[in-house]
């Protein structure tokens, strides 16, 4: 008789309905470090690499506001237009996106300007990993890879 109680003991195992099944540790997710405060590079969007130079800044300046240089152009989100959210657990939104307007030098770093603009405000989720930032639109695609920011890098913010 107890030969045939093992089938049903191991369904209710596999299904939850054991007793003790719903206690049974889940594995820990460890959280996405923090945000404010970094500061990052551009060295890919959307799969291709940057221009060299100059380099396409973002930097966390608190909880809820970024700013950045985009090789042309200065940009920003802060709390009056809404600012940027991330959660622990990976969870990222960029509310509003304002540029300054000026004239790039060069067609192509004008180019990648605007492609980086309207692919920022895309991203959905982050992911912190061996010095890169990763974002992700909300389909799970990598739009843009980072890489954390020298003194050097971030030297126009502390003017």
């Amino acid at each position: 008789m107890a030969s045939k109680l093992w089938p049903i003991l191991l369904l209710l195992l596999f299904t939850g309905c054991f007793p003790f099944a719903s206690s049974l540790p889940t594995p820990a997710i460890a959280p996405e470090p923090p945000l404010s405060g970094t500061g990052w590079v551009l060295v890919q969007m959307n799969g291709h690499d940057v221009l060299p130079e100059p380099n396409i800044i973002l930097h966390f300046v608190s909880d809820s506001a970024l700013g950045g240089d985009t090789g042309c152009n200065d940009y920003g989100g802060g709390p009056d237009s809404g600012g940027y959210h991330s959660a622990p657990d990976g969870a990222f939104d960029l509310n509003m996106l304002a540029v300054t307007v000026q004239l790039c030098p060069d067609k192509a770093l004008m180019a990648q300007e605007k492609e980086y603009s309207s692919t920022l405000i895309k991203a959905a989720r982050y992911h912190i990993e061996n010095g890169l930032l990763h974002l992700y639109d909300d389909t799970g695609s990598e739009i843009l890879t980072f890489r954390r920011a020298n003194d050097d890098d971030l030297l126009r913010f502390q003017e």
